[in-house]
């Protein structure tokens, strides 16, 4: 363990089990304090109980795509953890349809999760980034965010709108100091890939 991140305060979606899990686990090791979202309330209780971080971390169980209940857990979170310094837009859903079967409940679930929900977590914590004087924000994207395969719609179109607006905040808040990046991983086999 090293102290690589002492001092910061990081809002992580999607973070009971995949990436965000392990993304999780590798913040805390290097000393930062976390606050955990996730919509399965169940398994966020099981994986706040395996990282048994004590007052290093904070959770609430929120739907990304839902505006007010991002709102909410960010106050939460300054009360658990601190003025937030950090977000990590984790949280994501495959959904892989043939362009003409997919219906408009595949469309909306897409966009209000991978995108949305995106958005929502950054317009909650951009206000106190700012008044902070500066902060983080990365958005987790995926290697569909530059190629387009076949059998994947509407995923990628999603993911490509999200780089959009990773460079479009990067662009608007640089200045005052807020770093604005997108990680894109690969294929990462999880417990919920499959749609």
């Amino acid at each position: 363990m090293t102290d690589r991140l002492t001092g910061k305060r990081i809002f992580l979606t999607g973070a009971a089990q995949g990436i965000g899990l392990a993304i999780a686990e590798a913040c805390l090791a290097e000393a930062a304090s976390l606050f955990l979202v996730d919509v399965d309330r169940p398994l966020l209780a099981e994986t706040v109980k395996r990282l048994n971080a004590g007052p290093h971390i904070g959770h609430a169980v929120a739907d990304i795509s839902d505006g007010a209940a991002i709102a909410r857990a960010v106050d939460a979170a300054r009360d658990s953890i601190g003025p937030i310094n950090a977000l990590i837009n984790n949280a994501g859903i495959n959904v892989f349809r043939a362009p003409l079967e997919s219906t408009d409940d595949d469309w909306e679930r897409c966009f209000n999760v991978n995108l949305k929900g995106a958005w929502n977590c950054c317009r909650a914590v951009l206000p106190g980034l700012i008044e902070q004087g500066g902060g983080v924000i990365l958005n987790i994207t995926s290697t569909h965010s530059f190629t387009i395969i076949p059998h994947t719609f509407p995923y990628p179109l999603a993911k490509h709108a999200l780089l959009g607006l990773t460079r479009s905040l990067a662009l608007e808040y640089a200045a005052q100091g807020v770093r604005v990046n997108a990680l894109a991983p690969g294929y990462v086999e999880t417990q919920k890939n499959v749609d």
